[in-house]
């Protein structure tokens, strides 16, 4: 699905389709309010981004050459940092409702603990545990004198 996705991707981004990589970060990074205030000039960044990519694919071997010399957690950190205002928009709008905050606080904890039980990851038990704490405070609230 991604391989097609990104054959997809590289025949349309020269058009501004930018969007349709499952795994573009650049997706969420283009449509943002701080690339323009006003949502019909942000085709811009989506051109941007798919000349940007043309670009990249011609000289990815050397980019690819030129990444692996850096060290590790150097790219991590840089992937972090990119990954900012989406991660803070997120957990803005996720914690926004306050009858929900503490089953999106457990829910975003039990996710990032990196917790595993038997062979399942943590973002499933993070999501199993957030649907659990939500139906019990909406059974509390239902049931309250």
């Amino acid at each position: 699905m991604v391989g097609w996705t990104g054959v997809a991707h590289t025949i349309f981004a020269p058009f501004g389709c930018f969007s349709i990589n499952l795994a573009a970060i650049s997706a969420a990074v283009s449509l943002d309010d701080q690339v323009h205030p006003d949502p019909s000039k942000r085709y811009i960044a989506g051109i941007s981004c798919g000349l940007f990519y043309i670009l990249m694919g011609l000289f990815a071997a050397t980019l690819v050459s030129l990444l692996m010399s850096f060290p590790q957690i150097f790219i991590v950190a840089l992937a972090g940092i990119a990954l900012f205002a989406t991660i803070s928009h997120n957990i803005a709008v996720a914690f926004s409702n306050v009858e929900e905050r503490e089953a999106a606080l457990l829910t975003f904890l039990c996710s990032a603990s990196g917790v595993q039980f038997w062979g399942i990851g943590s973002a499933f038990w993070g999501l199993l545990l957030g649907i659990f704490v939500l139906m019990l405070f909406r059974f509390k609230a239902k049931n309250k004198p």
